[in-house]
């Protein structure tokens, strides 16, 4: 469920946002921010103090296919 921040300091980035949020950068998850948040593209690199952004989710990953190798069989 994507969750709505209040940007609290000055000269964050949304890329800094994204990193507090959920640990990991890239993933789609800028251009994915951008698409939910109309306009904010048109901020600006740093964000405002008091920007109301919406956050989307990690995308859910597959689980990687196991392949077991034995030596002996």
């Amino acid at each position: 469920m994507p969750r709505t921040i209040t940007v609290e300091r000055e000269a964050v980035t949304l890329d800094a946002l994204l990193w507090r949020v959920h640990g990991v950068r890239g993933r789609g998850l800028l251009e994915e921010t951008y698409a939910i948040n109309p306009g904010l593209a048109a901020v600006g690199m740093l964000l405002p103090q008091g920007a109301i952004v919406t956050i989307p989710d990690l995308p859910v990953q597959a689980t990687p296919a196991v392949k077991v190798v034995t030596l002996f069989g």
